[in-house]
């Protein structure tokens, strides 16, 4: 079962080859790379009498203009001349199946537009300090910024006004890097996004800069201090880095820190030198955060306490050093990611990622990717048929069999330019077939966001190249819709934007679902008289009776659920304090109270260190619910269970605390303590 249509993992060893051939029953062809003595010959022989070749082609998912459009659009692309002259393998990927027929009951009112992007190049400055590979890094951090679209900004505010949810709608990508510039830019503009790779914690620009000043305070390179320029300016100043002025060049030149020290202090981020030298890895990062004002920005106040957690969590485990915390940051920085909290949020992700899914909203941006190798790629080739005495081991007699290219047009004059022709052709399919995908995800809207590259000048020049019947050859994406849109005689060269179906408002009758969460427990033969409300897992617990006390009570309460030993106490009482969640006065008043709990004799050894402690663990019952201890310390004997109140006393407390310890002794661990811990007055009970 197969489309070649939406091949689109061919860099995992995917071939899309086999089911055109499978589909087509050319048993020949599959047996054409395999060894005469393998099994798989006799495999085909036998299965080829009962291939039976089925396509399915209704269309459930999308509206009828959006069907109609894909039929058109891949229907010009296959009959697109110089495509069928030099990749005659998309006539057997698009065959006649890629016509997609409309269900009975189809809707209509689906809105098509394609957005042509009016692009200025913003130029790098060139430093002599900079080697070229240096100012080609630098130069793709400041492109980047390209990939913030204000059209997709405007996009997903005029479908929130048209009735559709942030949920709705879904933004599918090339690359990995274009969703996470996207995921950041919509979030520092207040909107809601969800995907796998907005939510690491290298997509976000405060925690980069931090990460570029600890490594200046290690590596003191070049190299080093013009990354903490460039995004010293692109993140905190939001401006370009200025040309090559001479101020900048004598911070690049000059060996000292304080050099870039001072170059901040200049633009009024007041930095003492001689204070950072002495500060350990935290109270480094804090530093930071709080010298740039790096909490200012809402959007990524998030991420800059996920990546708080991992430095108060690295010095736990490991060490306070500098350097070793950058190379765990190298290491693991593809996988720290935040923890999402909203259901109701814009996706954003990969073209990949979103093969055989639906959404009623699809925005495509960039939609503009080549059709030729780039530098980066390399090809594998067989080199049986290349006669050449440097491929043989003269000592063995054995000669090299395969190798791995750099795919430049010049193998087109080898003994392997057949192999360079094959591999061309399968990677102009992968793009038109990763195209094929993304356009086929919509339901109801469908936006194209792209840029063809061609200035008024050469337009003119292709036309006249038409007059005279010689057609221009297409090399991406996004020059793909140019001539589509100009075979519909539509096109217009001072137009952006093209609307080719509008569409209708989508207003939904959904409730707003509700922030909290009530449950009647019912755990295996234990039955509690009252339904109790599930304490949130984020944010504050709601007060019972209300007063100060009780308000400081849930405040200790959230505290307590990130403290697992005495030590962590006045990092996350601060973290709180930096979150704005408690003033000064309150942070002394909590540090000290919180102080005086663990050092009882009875909760002493709870927050030891080297004790085995889970923090608001779920424990998933038989019936699909759940519950959730404050805290669980494993000893070798027993199992100590604490469960933390504000206000009054009540006997349900009593009864919620014996499920927990009933619980834990069933799933085998030893014999349960449990103890309710009152925090107004500190008061302990045991259970």
């Amino acid at each position: 079962v197969g489309d070649p249509k939406q091949a689109i993992y061919r860099f995992r060893g995917g071939d899309m080859t086999q089911i055109i051939h499978l589909y087509n029953k050319n048993i020949k062809a599959l047996k054409r790379e395999l060894p005469p003595d393998s099994f798989l010959q006799d495999n085909f022989d036998q299965i080829e009498p009962h291939l039976i070749g089925k396509s399915l082609k209704v269309n459930y998912r999308s509206c009828a203009e959006i069907i109609d459009f894909n039929n058109d659009f891949f229907g010009f692309i296959r009959n697109y001349e110089p495509f069928q002259n030099e990749f005659p393998l998309l006539d057997n990927a698009f065959d006649e199946s890629y016509f997609q027929e409309k269900s009975a009951g189809v809707a209509s009112g689906a809105h098509i537009q394609i957005v042509f992007k009016n692009e200025v190049v913003t130029e790098v400055a060139n430093f002599e300090q900079v080697d070229e590979s240096e100012k080609n890094e630098a130069e793709n951090t400041e492109n980047k910024f390209k990939w913030e679209d204000p059209n997709i900004l405007k996009t997903v505010k005029i479908c929130l006004s048209d009735g559709f949810d942030f949920a709705d709608m879904a933004i599918l990508c090339r690359k990995k890097e274009v969703a996470k510039v996207l995921a950041n830019y919509l979030k520092t503009n207040g909107i809601p996004v969800v995907s796998a790779d907005s939510i690491l914690l290298s997509s976000s620009n405060s925690v980069v800069f931090i990460m570029d000043l600890l490594s200046l305070m290690t590596d003191n390179t070049s190299f080093v201090r013009h990354q903490c320029l460039i995004h010293f300016h692109l993140f905190i100043l939001k401006e370009n880095l200025p040309e090559n002025t001479q101020n900048i060049k004598q911070v690049l030149e000059k060996e000292p820190v304080s050099s870039i020290i001072d170059y901040f202090n200049s633009y009024g981020y007041e930095l003492n030198f001689a204070l950072i030298s002495s500060f350990s890895l935290y109270e480094l990062v804090e530093y930071f955060i709080n010298a740039f004002k790096l909490l200012e920005n809402k959007a990524e106040q998030e991420y800059i306490y996920a990546f708080l957690d991992e430095v108060i969590s690295f010095k736990a485990k490991k060490t306070e050093n500098i350097g070793l915390f950058i190379k765990f940051w190298e290491i693991n920085k593809n996988r720290l990611a935040i923890v999402v909290k909203e259901a109701n949020a814009v996706t954003i992700t990969t073209i990949h990622k979103s093969k055989g899914l639906q959404y009623p909203v699809v925005l495509v941006p960039e939609a503009q990717w080549g059709f030729q190798f780039t530098n980066f790629d390399t090809i594998w080739v067989h080199l049986d048929e290349v006669n050449d005495d440097q491929l043989c081991d003269k000592s063995t007699h054995q000669s090299l069999r395969a190798a791995s290219l750099s795919p430049n047009k010049s193998l087109l004059n080898t003994a392997i330019a057949s192999q360079y022709k094959a591999e061309q052709e399968l990677y102009f399919l992968e793009a038109i077939n990763m195209l094929y995908v993304a356009l086929t995800r919509a339901e109801t809207r469908l936006y194209i966001f792209t840029n063809h590259g061609i200035s008024d000048k050469k337009a003119k020049e292709l036309g006249a190249k038409k007059q005279l019947g010689i057609d221009a050859a297409i090399q991406n994406v996004g020059q793909i819709f140019y001539h589509y849109l100009k075979n519909k005689g539509v096109y217009e060269n001072d137009k952006f934007e093209y609307i080719l179906s509008e569409g209708k408002s989508h207003f939904s009758n959904k409730k707003e679902a509700t922030s909290q969460s009530f449950l009647a427990v019912s755990p295996i033969s234990y039955q509690l008289e009252n339904s109790l409300q599930l304490k949130a897992t984020q944010g504050f617990a709601q007060t019972i009776n209300g007063g100060n006390a009780t308000e400081q009570g849930n405040k200790i309460h959230e505290i307590l659920a990130e403290i697992y030993t005495n030590d962590d106490i006045e990092v996350i009482v601060n973290k709180a304090f930096m979150q704005g969640k408690i003033d000064e006065t309150e942070a002394n008043e909590i540090t000290l109270k919180l102080q005086k709990l663990v050092s009882m004799p009875s909760m002493q050894p709870c927050f030891e260190k080297g004790a085995k402690v889970k923090n608001e663990m779920e424990i998933l019952l038989p019936d699909g619910t759940s519950l959730r201890p404050d805290r669980v310390i494993f000893f070798k004997n027993k199992t100590q269970i604490i469960d933390y109140k504000t206000g009054i006393e009540l006997p349900e407390y009593h009864s919620k605390l014996r499920v927990y310890g009933n619980l834990l002794q069933t799933m085998g661990h030893p014999k349960a303590e449990m103890k309710l811990v009152y925090l107004e007055h500190l008061k302990i009970v045991d259970v």
